[in-house]
């Protein structure tokens, strides 16, 4: 491993210290490549362990209901306190067929909804009072270096990541009205209105959970010579010259630039080839630990199964 300030200095003493090539424009070469090299591959180092700590869904009672006004997107409780801590959260009020996100939280008793972006909605329906509501939460967002999930376990098995994503949940549940004590299945659910990545869980839980899961990261933004790159030195500085040199090679027209650029990159093939293959000999990908057999499947004999046609959802094949 090495700073930014050494692959510089590493790369400007191969270029010559060229006065034709300044610091900034290096730091440039080396964020891009450093952000293509280390995307291209599994590198170990690019796994992270996190944790998603789910919330159990909460409902009306009948003494705590809500009031949506038509028009309004504001909805106040009564009866009770049970929002408070529920931004992002989903809710669904009386028999409307979609769901809200909450979009801000005004009070225990208050709050916006919104289409889950960050912007607020009114409630399109007749002004509903003494309405029943059902608050949950599917959607949890990822560390925010996150650039794909590898594993998410609950407990002794993994959930597994559902073929056709959201869309296909749309379709099968789109009142996320599927509930059970454990969520079977994963999906990537867009980015936040801060662009991290997000997920969604499924079936909706009604019990608190800790999931556990291993994430690829993105390459980390380069700010500060001090920074460490984790890639071999040697990889990027040869990869760093073969870029610099082109560079030189167009700013100059001397096609003496352009046969080092040749040259660096052979180098630099080279030394990736090496390092990947010593990469491959030390460690091996993550592996899973057990998937419920079917997904769905596992809620037959259970009350939800009372209540709901698993045949028609087609739960064996999710």
């Amino acid at each position: 491993m090495a700073t930014r300030l050494q692959v510089r200095t590493d790369a400007d003493t191969l270029l010559g210290n060229d006065p034709n090539i300044s610091d900034t424009e290096l730091n440039t070469i080396i964020q891009t490549r450093y952000s293509s090299i280390y995307e291209s591959w599994p590198w170990p180092r690019r796994y992270r362990d996190f944790t998603i700590s789910t919330t159990a869904q909460t409902s009306s009672s009948s003494t705590t209901t809500v009031t949506a006004t038509l028009g309004s997107s504001t909805i106040t409780a009564a009866g009770g306190t049970p929002f408070t801590g529920s931004t992002g959260y989903q809710i669904r009020i009386g028999a409307e067929p979609s769901y809200f996100f909450v979009n801000s939280v005004t009070s225990a008793t208050v709050i916006v909804i919104g289409d889950g972006e960050g912007t607020a909605v009114n409630w399109p329906r007749a002004t509903a009072t003494a309405a029943t509501w059902r608050l949950f939460r599917t959607i949890y967002t990822l560390p925010s270096d996150a650039d794909g999930v590898i594993s998410l376990v609950n407990g002794n098995y993994e959930l597994r990541e559902l073929d056709g994503g959201r869309s296909r949940l749309d379709v099968a549940d789109p009142d996320r009205s599927i509930t059970a004590s454990d969520p079977l299945v994963w999906c990537y659910a867009g980015e936040s209105t801060t662009s991290v990545r997000e997920i969604e869980v499924w079936p909706v839980p009604t019990t608190a959970l800790l999931l556990r899961g291993q994430y690829v990261r993105r390459a980390p933004t380069l700010s500060d010579d001090a920074d460490e790159i984790g890639l071999p030195r040697s990889v990027m500085v040869w990869a760093v010259s073969a870029d610099a040199a082109s560079m030189l090679f167009s700013k100059t027209g001397d096609a003496a630039w352009q046969n080092r650029a040749d040259h660096f990159t052979a180098r630099y093939i080279v030394e990736e080839e090496r390092y990947r293959a010593m990469e491959l000999e030390r460690t091996s990908p993550p592996t899973s630990i057990k998937r419920r057999k079917g997904v769905l499947g596992g809620l037959r004999n259970t009350d939800f199964e009372v209540s709901h046609d698993l045949d028609a959802l087609d739960v064996e094949s999710l």
